[in-house]
């Protein structure tokens, strides 16, 4: 069942089909933002679905608006009629502030007080609850587009590092089947838009196939500067990865057994504590701008996270809370049968100037890294990984490193061991690792990680 009971097909005098369980009040801002490549509709994640009540539904929430939700009290008497139900709800509405809940929402998304908004409008909807599709509601909505803001709230519009959890729906190719794509629900009795494999709700497609709110989304659109959705920083760059942990994950699965628990379980818990262990060791540095990638990560700690207490000291501080990952590793170590299913560790550090965020703009739905540091970090690391597999000996008086004590390593870059140069680092170098990776050239010290 789908009807917005103010279309003009459909008259006050019409008998309900069914009459709603709830009769709710939808506040929503409508926020349209432009970068450089065009207009977008600013949409959030408001729930994750709660439980499938078909089988022939997808298994997922709704992107939405912003918006606020407030349920109105029960009619004396129940509407029989499309006007009657209107006018119910009209009479309801009257008893409630919307300019209070419009505030409550702005201020929910931390936009600054010198915010503007257009002329509000609204419609009626009369369809199945997206959360319990059983139970039949009305909802009207209520439509504050969003006209401005001032330079200070332009930020919690971009979530340049995906904190709020905004993603942009672009207005330019809402006909673009590789960007929406449209199917009908026997459920909802309507036909449910989906952008990024998750559906739209009707409020926001009804508005969207009108070609003049489009266009009004598009002229109100707000401006914002690429480097407001983008972090431009300069600061230590930090590349890890396990090393032999396939054979190691592989070893667990096929060989590992206890009376009670199969290879596959012993084998995910151990995956699942190598991931966690990379967790904890970014959370015990106070750091967010990661990308994990299963057995390893790139992280970042940007320069402005340690302007009283130096590089040196950060550095150090890395090495500590790295010295955890390991012993955690020897742990799992202990439980292996031979060296070629042992685990160890690959570091690499750099540092340098990189880019954190939404890489492209609003078109993106993840906070990358990019940056000539970044690669610089990555490439280290993939020279010790290959030189330590014995994969490329390039290296005069730098032995392939195979034996115990040397299975974690680190790679310094020599940008680093400038920042360094009154620090060296309290750690037994192994020699010095002269590689060409790609178009690359490696040449930094290696060191054991005892």
């Amino acid at each position: 069942m789908y009807m917005v009971l103010e279309d003009p097909a459909i008259s006050r005098t019409d008998e309900l089909i069914q009459s709603p369980a709830h009769l709710i009040l939808l506040v929503t801002l409508e926020i349209a933002v432009e970068d450089s490549t065009g207009a977008y509709m600013l949409l959030g994640y408001h729930s994750y679905d709660l439980g499938r009540m078909s089988g022939t539904e997808p298994d997922e929430g709704f992107w939405a608006p912003p918006f606020i939700g407030k349920t109105l009290p029960s009619p004396d008497t129940t509407p029989e009629s499309v006007g009657e139900l209107l006018d119910c709800i009209d009479n309801l509405q009257k008893q409630v502030n919307l300019t209070e809940l419009r505030e409550q929402l702005a201020y929910s998304l931390a936009l600054p007080a010198d915010r503007k908004f257009g002329e509000v409008q609204q419609f009626t909807e009369l369809k199945r609850s997206p959360r319990d599709p059983r139970l039949v509601n009305a909802y009207r909505i209520i439509r504050f587009p969003l006209r401005g803001v001032g330079n200070r709230g332009r930020i919690n519009l971009a979530d340049p590092e995906m904190r709020k959890g905004h993603v942009f729906l672009p207005l330019n190719r809402l006909d673009d089947e590789d960007v929406i794509t449209r199917r009908t629900s026997q459920t909802y009795g309507t036909d449910l838009w989906q952008y990024l494999g998750k559906p739209l709700p009707t409020n926001t497609s009804h508005i969207l196939t009108q070609r003049s709110n489009v266009e009004s989304l598009k002229r109100s659109a707000i401006r914002l500067r690429p480097s407001e959705f983008v972090r431009s920083e300069t600061g230590l760059v930090i590349v890890a990865d396990i090393a032999n942990y396939g054979t190691a994950s592989r070893y667990a699965l096929e060989q590992m057994r206890t009376f009670d628990t199969e290879g596959r379980t012993i084998a995910e818990r151990f995956r699942r504590s190598v991931a966690t262990l990379f967790y904890e060791f970014v959370t015990s540095l106070g750091i967010t701008q990661v990308h994990m990638a299963g057995d390893g990560l790139i992280a970042a700690i940007p320069r402005r996270h340690y302007l009283e207490t130096g590089i040196a000291a950060t550095v150090t501080r890395v090495l500590t809370k790295y010295r955890r990952v390991i012993e955690q590793v020897e742990k799992f170590n202990s439980h292996l049968p031979n060296a070629s299913t042992l685990m160890g560790t690959r570091l690499a550090l750099h540092f340098g100037e990189y880019r954190f965020g939404r890489i492209a703009e609003a078109a993106s739905f993840s906070a990358d890294f990019e940056g000539g540091a970044i690669i610089e970090a990555a490439r280290a690391e993939a020279a010790l990984r290959e030189y330590t597999k014995g994969s490329l000996l390039e290296s005069p008086g730098l032995d392939r490193i195979s034996n115990a004590e040397d299975r974690h390593t680190l790679i310094v870059t020599p940008d680093l061991l400038t920042q360094l140069s009154e620090n060296p680092l309290p750690l037994g170098e192994i020699g010095r690792l002269r590689m060409r990776i790609k178009e690359s050239l490696v040449d930094a010290p290696v060191y054991r990680i005892s």
